[in-house]
């Protein structure tokens, strides 16, 4: 079993697909935190809005 060398055109193509990649998933954990944030926001408005109609019944 021999093994080619990558060419360096092949090597920068890797290089840029790695960087991509790290881009990819720097902006898909940028976004979890928002939804995360936005999530936590509406539980905590939801949670309120209970706490008023319960206040109201009393």
């Amino acid at each position: 079993m021999t093994q080619e060398s990558l060419s360096e055109e092949q090597l920068a193509e890797l290089a840029e697909i790695a960087e991509l990649a790290k881009i990819a998933e720097q902006k898909t954990r940028e976004m979890s935190e928002f939804a995360t944030a936005i999530a936590q926001k509406y539980q905590q408005r939801l949670s309120q809005m209970q706490q008023i109609a319960v206040d109201r019944r009393d």
